[in-house]
């Protein structure tokens, strides 16, 4: 499916983003980023490090701390997250949130950088549990 054909389907709402809740490493897969993933950290007892695939445009994926753990993001080696106020920007480190309630979500709109299109709380590479 080409990705103008499935961007339409979203806006009609025949295709909605996975949900993918993790208590462990998970590594987000290109197609998934494709179509838009969110990742929560609910029922999560340790730090949660979410592989990001390698950034192409289209792609979005969007973070939820639901447990007072560590959410890791982790671009792919030489790869960067632009920040905005109140978020780092980074080169090949996971940015990370631990507060429940706080939020991100990563757009990729020029291959290998990923932009932060919007957030709530705090969202950095040196965050501490």
């Amino acid at each position: 499916m080409s990705s103008l054909i499935r961007w339409i389907k979203r806006l009609e709402g025949r295709e909605t983003p996975k949900t993918i809740v993790a208590t462990a490493a998970v590594t987000i897969s290109d197609s998934d980023a494709r179509r838009g993933v969110v990742v929560s950290n609910k029922g999560a007892g340790a730090e949660v490090v979410v592989s990001l695939p390698a950034a192409r445009p289209g792609m979005r994926v969007t973070a939820v701390v639901q447990a007072a753990q560590l959410l890791s993001l982790d671009p792919v080696d030489t790869e960067i997250v632009y920040g905005t106020t109140g978020v780092v920007q980074t080169e090949d480190v996971a940015i990370k949130g631990n507060a429940i309630g706080e939020t991100i979500t990563l757009t990729c709109l020029e291959t290998g950088f990923w932009v932060v299109t919007a957030f709530n709380g705090v969202w950095d590479p040196d965050a501490t549990p």
